[in-house]
């Protein structure tokens, strides 16, 4: 087991994720995941095809070993002029382009807006958390130039990419992507589906829990204590009010194998909590809670509801 590495745009050496940059997200990916900047090392990932002079590369995990093609260009037809990135996976490559068994397999596309912006001299705000294996990625888009983000802010973009934790360890193809229908939409990750909602879109693993070929979708479930989108505002109900005894109620992030009443695992060191408590602390706060050191970030989701999500930055983030 071993604890994830938080990446931020404030470090020192850290790449600039800069307005309709072609090379912005892919250079932030390459030096978190590949080469490390300052005193961060890098996550362990390998880059086996690039072509960085056109915004696009490939970066392979430490885990099951799938192909992730990351572009970042100014193509209107994906990247929506400069401002978002367009991620697929495979199981093959034999070059940046070409690849066997994609994911999606149906041709779609899954997307993660990095800025408001097609042009600015001020970079927007990042924070890749991420290990060998996985990384979460947040762009707050709509923000340039700040050193910290203003109090109560949570108009970021978001994906996973990367292994989640099977619950059957010979399981080796749970390799997902999670990010948005849309160049320009929030992300379905903080919208919670019940366990007899098997998948969400833009939510894809490489292939089901059995290894039939072809990528299918799958759900972040709601597990028994949960409150609905990611511990946000704006819901019906909660089956637990805002901490009454000052406690915080967390649970995993249970994931679907694209059935209904399925399970197939849980995203890595992610916990949503059981109750609204997306007011509890600011985007990037880190607490100690039984011992264990979390960090809270603030997002929007598809629906534009206010989440939270609790990451774990010990080494259970990844048990083995």
């Amino acid at each position: 087991m071993g604890a994830p590495t938080v990446y931020k745009w404030t470090d020192t050496g850290a790449p600039a994720l800069l307005p309709g940059d072609q090379f912005g997200a892919v250079n932030v990916l390459k030096a978190c995941l590949v080469d490390g900047y300052g005193s961060k090392t890098a996550a362990g990932w390998t880059m086996p095809f690039e072509s960085l002079a056109t915004g696009v590369a490939v970066f392979r995990n430490n885990g099951t070993g799938m192909f992730l093609r990351v572009q970042h260009n100014t193509d209107s037809t994906l990247c929506y002029s400069g401002r978002t990135m367009y991620i697929e996976s495979y199981e093959a490559m034999t070059d940046v382009d070409t690849g066997t068994n994609r994911c999606p397999a149906d041709g779609s596309h899954v997307y993660m807006q990095v800025s408001s912006w097609t042009s600015g001299s001020y970079a927007c705000p990042w924070v890749i958390i991420a290990d060998d294996k996985c990384f979460y990625f947040f762009s707050f888009y709509n923000l340039q130039g700040v050193t910290e983000l203003p109090a109560d802010q949570y108009y970021s973009r978001f994906c996973f990419c990367g292994d989640i934790i099977p619950v059957d360890s010979s399981d080796a193809y749970a390799f997902a992507i999670i990010g948005s229908i849309s160049t320009s939409a929030a992300s379905y990750f903080g919208t919670l589906g019940s366990f007899s909602g098997g998948n969400a879109n833009a939510h894809y693993m490489q292939r089901n829990m059995e290894g039939d070929v072809g990528a299918t979708q799958f759900s972040v479930l709601m597990t028994a204590l949960s409150h609905q989108k990611f511990g946000g505002g704006n819901v019906s109900y909660a089956m637990l009010p805002y901490p009454f005894n000052g406690q915080i109620y967390l649970n995993p992030a249970v994931i679907s194998n694209g059935v209904d009443y399925t399970f197939r695992g849980y995203l890595p060191g992610c916990y949503h909590p059981a109750h609204n408590a997306y007011d509890i602390e600011d985007t990037f706060t880190e607490v100690e809670i039984g011992g264990t050191t979390y960090m809270i970030v603030q997002f929007q989701s598809y629906s534009s509801t206010r989440c939270c999500a609790f990451f774990d930055l010990s080494a259970n983030f990844r048990p083995e």
